[in-house]
């Protein structure tokens, strides 16, 4: 799949232009007692995984998108998306996804021939959609708009900068109570593409 940084060199896994299909056999113990005596008896399962390589568009819908929460991981995904740094007391500070499982972590893949470990990142593990891609909505019981909302926040203002602003104060999250699809066009503007 796209992104993938290895190959499984085996008859278990099929990849066509598609799907990647994998046969996995799950082994396991299965133990009884009998006249006092504990009988272990061993079993195989087999499944079968079918996995799409198209990442469907993921919706992110944020209840109180226009708090401390919803408006700082918007800024973050605004700022990681559009590569924003800015400046604080420790020096330039680079947007990243620390702290994300899948965009930060790493699996044990397996072992060199030589010894030793091999490890890939979590993300190139099968295809997964990246958090830059998140189609967001949200509501809140204000109505004030991301710039608005995220701007009462000091770690919004020392991390947000002027364009981050700008593209936050075109959404708006919608009222409580309201469906996004019964929205006025005017409205429908908090159903972002970041």
């Amino acid at each position: 799949f796209p992104g993938s940084s290895f190959t499984v060199n085996t008859d278990r896994v099929k990849i066509d232009e598609e799907t990647i299909v994998s046969e996995y056999e799950y082994r396991n113990s299965l133990v009884e007692e009998v006249d006092g005596r504990l009988v272990v008896t061993p079993s195989v399962t087999n499944y079968t995984f079918r996995t799409e390589k198209k990442v469907p568009r993921t919706g992110l819908l944020l209840v109180g998108w226009g708090g401390n929460n919803g408006s700082t991981i918007t800024g973050s995904i605004i700022a990681n998306k559009e590569g924003i740094n800015w400046r604080t007391k420790s020096g330039v500070q680079t947007p990243n996804y620390f702290g994300s499982l899948t965009q930060a972590s790493v699996v044990k893949l397996g072992v060199p021939r030589r010894g030793g470990r091999t490890y890939v990142p979590l993300k190139d593990m099968g295809p997964m959609v990246e958090p830059n891609d998140f189609v967001s909505a949200g509501g809140n019981i204000s109505s004030a708009n991301l710039a608005e909302a995220g701007g009462v926040l000091p770690s919004w203002t020392t991390t947000c900068s002027a364009s981050c602003t700008l593209t936050c104060k075109t959404w708006c999250p919608c009222p409580p109570s309201t469906s996004p699809t019964s929205l006025p066009p005017t409205r429908v503007t908090a159903l972002t593409t970041f």
